[in-house]
């Protein structure tokens, strides 16, 4: 790590905080009478794409190191290989499968096995 901020790589939570904090006082300090309606809205709007963005990227970030993600990822993969399989076969295929696959696939074809 570097020397300039290693320092502050300790305490990034607490640094992070505190820099939301005075946003959010500097939000409150700027309102004025005539907008106070469009700013509130605006900075609620602001709060909610942050809790999301964070919330989503503290959840992601922690799947990833405690293995979740290592279950989910091929299981995504298997799915998205059979639904495109299928999809490509139905569009593109030539000689359908008349037994056995008909009532489980009506649409199946050799080439989109």
């Amino acid at each position: 790590q570097h020397k300039l901020t290693q320092p502050f790589s300790r305490y990034w939570e607490a640094i992070s905080f505190f820099l939301y904090c005075v946003v959010f006082t500097l939000s409150v300090y700027t309102l004025r009478v005539d907008a106070v309606r469009y700013q509130v809205g605006q900075l609620s709007w602001t709060i909610v794409t942050l809790c999301i963005v964070v919330g989503q990227m503290k959840f992601v970030a922690h799947n990833i190191f405690e293995g979740l993600f290592w279950f989910f990822f091929p299981v995504w993969l298997v799915v998205h290989n059979d639904c495109w399989a299928y999809a490509w076969g139905a569009l593109l295929g030539r000689r359908f499968i008349t037994q056995p696959f008909f009532s489980l696939s009506p649409k199946k074809t050799w080439e989109g096995f």
